[in-house]
């Protein structure tokens, strides 16, 4: 008798294996959530370090968005839905990417990656809120964890059905395409059938956030809505929706989720509309063309009046027509007497006209009505830059980086105030942070080295390098 499995007895294990998997995945597909995203501290240690890593990796692209107002709005919301939330890692990060594809996506180790198209779709606070809301959820529950662990117990199940794969390819060709053909499509489903119970899941725990938070949760269905027609009006499939599948039976699921929830009057959040427009100026290189969309939305073509208001003012600001731009800033603070964002452009108008000096006495009164609103540092140290007035600006900025250790915008703008005033050893300093953030370690320890030569021994910043060099050994080694 031949050793060699028949055609058909190999199938018939090959089908036994995929009939087992398919019962083990079928009982993954309920998700019991008391268990789900069980921690261990070790390994949410190892994730953060990943995740950190990742972070670094990232900020080092020219397409990242570093703008302290929109930043500073996006932590706030962020902070607002966690405190709701069962994220544990002890920091919770976030990078705004300058890309026009509206998504969000998390990554291992409490990081959040959010594309600047995901505020201009967005077409309201609530409706931005329940994509972060879902982001969040997938953190909590250590998704990309689970995926990992997933991915090891199939292994077992792959060697297997490879290996019955081998053997029928031994026998007859056809034999072993068609099994490997059986193979691919369970693999294909069992991915298929565990990311969608993972997005559902992250549905319903986001929604939960979201009404926790005092967000309209129906707004949650509005926004997948919106993109569910945005890709069905679209030959190319809209990016979320490709990293987050979405079915019929899902947008049906969180219909069903939110009729708990009572139905709640749309609230309009200036500050997101006017954060949405500053987005749109930023990701627009030409003022010219940023002039023309603004005044085209003013026409009543799209976006929100006020929104398209504050656009057209800082395109106007940026191609250095101050008085029009006041026209437009003024309407608005009559309307929104109290607002920062609002009144930050102001003092950027007094600036463009060259009056500095009053520039800089706005920034200073709003910072005694709002002392813990860090884009009015970064506004006075703008304006003390645009005065020549160094030192101050140096000033300024050693403040904010202090307060935000691990923003390299403050430790980059820094470097560079450093150098234009000749304080040699602070832009050291600086930029050796700003390399340690985007984990250019070889350049960080060519600056600490430097500063090391520069300040005598014993002294706080040779002391400092030297610490900072022991340090960097460890991280470079990580």
């Amino acid at each position: 008798m031949s050793l060699i499995p028949s055609r058909f007895s190999i199938f018939i294990v090959t089908l036994h294996a995929l009939f087992v998997a398919s019962k083990t995945s079928h009982a993954n597909d309920t998700i019991q959530l008391p268990t789900i995203g069980r921690e261990n501290i070790a390994n949410l240690k190892e994730e953060e370090r990943i995740g950190a890593a990742w972070l670094k990796q990232t900020r080092r692209q020219p397409r990242t968005l570093s703008d302290p107002i929109l930043t500073d709005y996006v932590e706030q919301l962020l902070n607002r839905l966690r405190i709701h939330s069962d994220v544990n890692h002890q920091s919770l990060s976030f990078v705004i990417v300058k890309n026009p594809t509206f998504n969000a996506r998390a990554v291992l180790g409490g990081v959040i990656s959010i594309n600047t198209g995901l505020l201009n779709f967005a077409t309201t606070e609530a409706q931005f809120a329940s994509i972060l809301a879902h982001e969040l959820a997938h953190i909590s529950q250590r998704h990309h964890t689970r995926i990992i662990e997933k991915q090891k117990n199939q292994q077992i199940i792959n060697n297997a059905l490879f290996a019955s794969i081998v053997l029928a390819s031994t026998r007859e060709e056809d034999a072993g395409e068609a099994l490997l053909s059986a193979a691919d499509a369970y693999r294909i489903d069992q991915k298929l059938r565990f990311s969608r119970a993972l997005e559902k899941e992250a549905d319903r725990i986001g929604l939960g956030i979201l009404a926790k938070a005092g967000f309209n949760p129906h707004a949650a269905v509005a926004m997948f809505e919106q993109m569910n027609n945005a890709s069905r009006l679209s030959s190319k499939q809209p990016e979320f929706l490709r990293t987050h599948p979405l079915t019929d039976n899902r947008i049906a699921d969180l219909i069903h989720f939110t009729r708990k929830y009572p139905e709640q009057t749309p609230v309009h959040n200036i500050d997101y509309q006017l954060v949405k427009a500053r987005t749109l100026w930023l990701t627009i290189t030409s003022p010219h063309e940023a002039i023309v969309r603004f005044k085209n939305e003013l026409s009543g073509f799209s976006g929100s009046p006020e929104a398209s208001r504050y656009g057209l003012a800082l395109a106007l600001i940026s191609d250095q027509q101050f008085d029009e731009a006041k026209k437009h800033i003024s309407a608005l603070l009559k309307k929104y007497p109290n607002n920062v964002i609002l009144k930050i452009a102001e003092s950027d108008i007094l600036s463009g006209k060259g009056d500095v000096n009053s520039a800089i006495e706005h920034i200073l009164s709003l910072q005694q009505q709002h002392p813990d609103y860090y884009p009015l540092l970064h506004q006075l140290s703008r304006l003390y830059a645009n005065q020549g007035n160094f030192s101050k600006a140096i000033t300024v900025l050693v403040q904010l980086t202090e307060l935000r250790q691990n923003d390299p915008l403050f430790w980059k703008e820094l470097a560079e105030i450093s150098g234009l005033d000749q304080q040699l050893s602070m832009l050291n300093k600086a930029r050796a942070e700003y390399f340690i953030l985007l984990a250019l370690f070889h350049k960080a320890k060519h600056q600490l080295e430097s500063l090391m030569k520069r300040e005598p021994e014993g002294s706080k910043l040779h002391q400092y390098a030297e610490k900072r060099l022991s340090e960097l050994k460890k991280l470079s080694k990580l």
